[in-house]
Parts: C-alpha cells; sequence; structure tokens
C-alpha cells in the first residue's frame, strides 16, 4: 500500500482570500490553522465535504479509506466518471488541494482504519474527525484515539432528515458514552435523500474543527453532541448536549483502571 501526497500552490487570489479571513479571525488564528493536520476517517457522501472545506480553510489533511468509487457513489458523493475504480482517499486529497488558494498539504491513505493500524501507517495528527457508515468503525477510531486526540464523530440518521456529531476530548466521555446501546454494525447508507443531510453536518464538523483548535469570540461551541434535522425545530430533531461520562461504560473504565 503506497501512501499519496499533495500540495496545494499559492494561487494569485491567495492574499485575498488570506486578508479575508485574517480580518474575520485574525492572523494568529490562520496561522493555527495552518499548522494543524486533521486525520478524516471516510471520504464518502460527508467526508468529502468536510474535506473540501476544512482545506478551504486551511488545514492540512490526512485522509482515510480503503474503498474504490462506484457508479453509484456519483449521485451523493463528489466524485465524476474519470474517478470510478480509484481510491476515494487519493481523489480526494487531489481534489482537496485544488478547491483552496491557500497553502495545505494533503496525504492520501489507500485503506481501511483498522489495517491503517495493522500497518503501522503514520496517523500522528491534532484532531480526528470520523465519518464513516458504520458504529463498529467509528467505534474503532473512537478507541485508538481514546487517551491522546479529540476525536469527532459523524453520522447521518436512516431517514435522511437529520445528522447528528459528538465530540470525544481526550480521557472524556467517549463515542459508547453517547451511544450505549447501539449495535456496533449498523450502518446508515448513502442515498440521494442524504445529499443535503451531509451538507448540513459536514458543517457542523467543520465548525467543531475550529472551535477545538482556536480561541475565538467567533467559534464557541457549547456541546459535545449536537443533533440537527432538517424538517422543522422540535425537542426529538434538535439537540445539544454536554455529555458525561457514564460509570457503566465499558471503554472509560478500562482506561480509569
Amino acid at each position: 500500500m503506497k501512501t499519496q501526497e499533495c500540495s496545494s500552490k499559492f494561487l494569485e487570489d491567495q492574499h485575498k482570500v488570506r486578508t479575508r479571513m485574517e480580518t474575520l479571525l485574525g492572523t494568529e488564528a490562520l496561522d493555527k490553522i495552518s499548522e494543524t493536520w486533521v486525520l478524516l476517517v471516510g471520504a464518502g457522501v460527508g467526508g468529502t465535504d468536510v474535506a473540501h472545506d476544512l482545506a478551504r480553510k486551511g488545514y492540512n489533511l490526512k485522509i482515510c479509506d480503503g474503498d474504490e468509487v462506484r457508479k453509484e457513489n456519483l449521485g451523493t458523493q463528489k466524485y465524476r466518471k474519470q474517478d470510478l475504480d480509484r481510491n476515494k482517499a487519493i481523489v480526494t486529497v487531489e481534489r482537496s488541494t485544488k478547491r483552496t488558494s491557500l497553502p495545505v498539504k494533503t496525504v492520501g491513505i489507500p485503506c481501511m482504519f483498522s489495517e491503517a493500524v495493522k500497518r503501522e501507517v503514520n496517523l500522528e495528527v491534532d484532531l480526528v474527525v470520523a465519518f464513516t457508515d458504520s458504529f463498529l468503525s467509528r467505534f474503532e477510531v473512537s478507541e485508538y484515539f481514546y487517551k491522546e486526540k479529540t476525536v469527532v464523530s459523524v453520522g447521518l440518521g436512516e431517514s435522511g432528515t437529520w445528522g447528528w456529531a459528538f465530540v470525544q476530548e481526550p480521557s472524556k466521555a467517549c463515542l459508547r458514552c453517547c451511544f450505549p446501546r447501539v449495535t456496533p454494525n449498523k450502518t446508515a447508507g448513502c442515498t440521494g435523500l442524504t445529499v443535503d443531510t451531509a451538507k448540513l453536518t459536514s458543517s457542523l464538523v467543520t465548525y467543531a474543527v475550529d472551535t477545538l483548535v482556536l480561541d475565538h469570540d467567533y467559534r464557541k461551541r457549547s456541546w459535545d453532541y449536537r443533533k440537527i434535522g432538517l424538517s422543522g425545530f422540535s425537542a426529538s430533531s434538535d439537540v445539544s448536549i454536554n455529555m458525561e461520562s457514564r460509570e457503566d461504560c465499558e471503554l472509560c473504565n478500562r482506561f480509569r483502571r
């Protein structure tokens, strides 16, 4: 398995883009972003949105996905016909560097997360985003980085009308605390109905990443778990929670010993 590295070029409008961002966030904030590496696990319907948006902001990316682009992906994910049969992580790092005017670096890891761990691929980053379609893979990422890195886990509802994001900070409430009764191999397949929800949920992710990297009045977050829907506001479709570790959580208790 061979990883692929890409880097964007200083485009002519780079100074203009940076100046606009500096006006909003300041020079120090942009410097922090440019020094930050994010590992994105999953380059599917929402992961591609996250990758492109983080690159536009100036974050450096490592993208891990073992799947190849299939015909059914063309209607829901940011891939084209010429991408068919190519690895999703490789295509996404190439495309992300072309979608930003800022000097970012990207690394494509063309395998599943569990395989990358077994092969001892360099996964050293500052924080992690897990935007996969199963709780099994999200739990794997959550457990692997539990003590050392913040993990933002993401998922879409089965109805295609809502999505969620959960911020797991080191040694605090984990993903299993948030979803104690979920079936690990439960998946949420990508359909045409989830495209708009994926965009909404990916915005939660990129905003959460900003709050973790920046100490800025324009980037504050009062939640660990956030559920948001498109059908209208209700107590069940729009939820914000600060999560506490569960006393009966097997993962948290394992690391407490």
